[in-house]
């Protein structure tokens, strides 16, 4: 994870600049529904801060992990783990999600070694649609691409 301009040192109307690549995707390959809820989300996710979060010395994996006891996430992060873990995937990166306004809003989010990520938020999951914590940590994490296939039908 390479450092870049702090995100709130960015701002919502240079939307276009900060997610040029993915908006192009949007444009060509999907509804205008979708497209405006996934615009909304880029615009929100400059109001975030991304941290990563690394694993503990004491620890080999993060299935092992169980020191998260303050969660206001909608998943606790074990649950998040577990679903990745169970699923068979491997997390490259867990990430902290804080949002610069509220100071007990924060998302955990992982990055998965096959480019596909899980948010405690599910919106994902649920909707379809890539949420603003994934839009965060996509303007801040060099290297991270924008599939459509982030986006379920």
């Amino acid at each position: 994870m390479s450092k870049s301009t702090p995100s709130h040192c960015q701002h919502p109307h240079n939307i276009e600049t900060i997610f040029p690549g993915p908006l192009r995707l949007l444009q060509k390959y999907v509804g205008l529904f979708t497209f405006q809820n996934c615009f909304k989300e880029m615009e929100n996710s400059m109001f975030y801060h991304t941290e990563l979060i690394h694993l503990p010395d004491s620890l080999n994996s993060w299935k092992m992990i169980n020191n998260f006891t303050k969660n206001t996430a909608y998943i606790s992060i074990q649950q998040l783990l577990q679903k990745i873990i169970g699923q068979g995937h491997q997390v490259q990166h867990l990430l902290k999600i804080s949002h610069m306004g509220t100071v007990h809003m924060t998302h955990s989010l992982a990055i998965l070694n096959n480019g596909f990520y899980f948010c405690d938020c599910c919106m994902g999951v649920n909707l379809g649609i890539p949420c603003q914590h994934y839009f965060q940590v996509l303007s801040v994490v060099k290297g991270l691409r924008f599939h459509l296939a982030h986006i379920l039908p």
